[in-house]
């Protein structure tokens, strides 16, 4: 039986990411969506190429439709109030990221989902990339010998158009978004850097820049110390390109991508793999979506009870505390120590805490 799902907030992201590949998720079947302008239900129905009912109040949604999961994929500031009602209802909720602002908020939620006995995955989609699947499974199986360094760096990131009909630039309004191109695209760098060490990062140093017209940064630079390595991931907006490394002990490998794309969400050209200073093997990157036939798979089997440890809620919040200790660093100009303490102002307040 396909699992009947609801999806709350219709933004680009629904509309241009999620719902076609909807469309073609073989045990999923949306059976109703909710957002406060019906304009944007029309375009997400029509995305996924049904007659979907649409609710302008998400609570309707809830009480009118027969739904085994819920797609959260409201601004960031708003999901700690709607994951309440959602676990009430007893529904899995698959969250969109960030899962929250706060670690202060993050952990309520997963309180909240633990107490109701309710599921939660975090779209994670990245770790379903074939390229860095590709680049996993290079480095698990030690072909550039032990991993020393992990770089990211994608300072031409540009954000996902917000919905005219709703505050189209509300990913760069703090109160709503909590940060910047780190905290919304940086972050999938940062849990792809922790799963190709296998361990936590234990301190990060960072510089976080701002420009006049700007209320969230526009570049941050930053660098976690892992137990036998160093992660660089380095996000922005402006002109700058895109490249993830990985160099280990007996080589490198190198994501190429083309000379015009500055987020690392653009498909790549191929994989890499050097040794020697020679170019051992390429892998080519077939194109793809942004939520892959392997992410939605993932989904379902966390839905029915089997989560990959990259989608949980636990992965969710760590990403998070990875983005504010940077946040955290920058500010005060020292290194911080991870995990954050709960009474650190970046735990309790997000973004807001710090300046």
């Amino acid at each position: 039986m396909a699992i009947r799902l609801g999806i709350i907030g219709c933004g680009e992201v629904v509309a241009q990411g999620h719902a076609p590949a909807l469309r073609q998720a073989a045990d999923i079947t949306v059976r109703g969506l909710a957002d406060p302008s019906p304009d944007r239900t029309g375009i997400v129905a029509r995305a996924l190429g049904a007659d979907v009912p649409g609710f302008t109040d998400y609570r309707d949604l809830l009480a009118q439709c027969e739904l085994d999961a819920v797609l959260l994929a409201t601004p960031s500031n708003m999901r700690e109030d709607i994951v309440a009602d959602v676990a009430a209802a007893g529904l899995f909720i698959v969250c969109e990221k960030p899962l929250a602002l706060t670690l202060a908020a993050a952990d309520r939620i997963l309180a909240r989902c633990k107490a109701a006995g309710t599921g939660l995955a975090v779209c994670h989609s990245w770790a379903y990339f074939p390229e860095y699947l590709a680049m996993c499974q290079l480095i698990a199986e030690g072909t550039i010998g032990q991993l020393q360094t992990v770089v990211f760096q994608a300072l031409g990131a540009k954000p996902w158009p917000g919905a005219p009909t709703w505050r189209p630039g509300w990913r760069n309004d703090p109160a709503i978004a909590g940060g910047g191109r780190f905290l919304d695209s940086g972050l999938h760098s940062l849990y792809l850097m922790e799963m190709m060490f296998g361990a936590q990062a234990q301190e990060v140093s960072a510089e976080v820049c701002f420009d006049p017209d700007l209320a969230v940064e526009s570049r941050c630079f930053s660098r976690f110390r892992f137990p036998a390595g160093t992660g660089l991931v380095n996000v922005g907006r402006g002109q700058g390109a895109a490249h993830a490394t990985a160099v280990g002990s007996e080589g490198r490998i190198q994501i190429v991508h083309p000379v015009e794309a500055g987020d690392l969400g653009a498909t790549p050209e191929r994989v890499v793999v050097v040794r020697d200073g020679q170019v051992d093997r390429t892998v080519l990157v077939p194109e793809r979506v942004m939520f892959t036939q392997a992410f939605y798979a993932a989904i379902t089997r966390a839905i029915k009870g089997d989560p990959a440890p990259s989608l949980t809620g636990s992965a969710g919040r760590r990403a998070v505390e990875l983005v504010l200790a940077a946040y955290a660093s920058g500010t005060r100009g020292e290194a911080v120590r991870l995990p954050l303490a709960p009474e650190d102002a970046a735990y309790q307040r997000g973004m807001a805490g710090l300046w």
